[in-house]
């Protein structure tokens, strides 16, 4: 069995505890199969780091973590997940979009299209998702200031 441990690192130096038990996920790692992790972003105040992870093949699954700073961790399997992507059309992988206030997880498709505007859902803590509706607001992950940019002449 494969297993996979994050490790981070803050800009100070400092480390986070490593993550304990099996890691953040683990896998028979049956030959041929994919397994893709992506980091989606941070929490606006800084102390969360969200992603997706996945493996393809006849087991397949997607699971989204939240790694908290100073912890806890938490890992969350997306039951039927990727049926969800499927019948919308809206390519193969989650992407982390934000939180609500409540603290649920909010993924949309990884995607560059309409798709990730079109479609949304929350996902609770048991792993459901529920498709988001239009009132539905939530935080989205930390986008940095845009600079200014002087101008200058020729």
């Amino acid at each position: 069995m494969a297993e996979y441990h994050l490790h981070i690192t803050l800009p100070d130096g400092h480390e986070e505890p490593p993550d304990t038990g099996y890691g953040f996920t683990n896998s028979i790692a049956e030959g041929g199969r994919r397994v893709s992790v992506h980091l989606d972003g941070f929490s606006n105040d800084g102390q969360h780091i969200l992603g997706v992870i996945s493996e393809g093949g006849k087991y397949s699954f997607v699971q989204v973590f939240d790694f908290k700073r100073g912890g806890p961790h938490v890992e969350i399997a997306v039951q039927q997940g990727l049926s969800h992507l499927k019948a919308v059309k809206c390519g193969t992988s989650f992407a982390v979009a934000g939180t609500t206030n409540a603290g649920e997880i909010v993924l949309e498709p990884n995607t560059a299209n309409q798709c990730r505007i079109d479609h949304r859902w929350v996902l609770d803590r048991a792993g459901r998702l529920r498709v988001a509706i239009k009132n539905d607001s939530f935080l989205p992950l930390y986008s940095p200031p845009k600079s200014v940019r002087g101008t200058h002449s020729r």
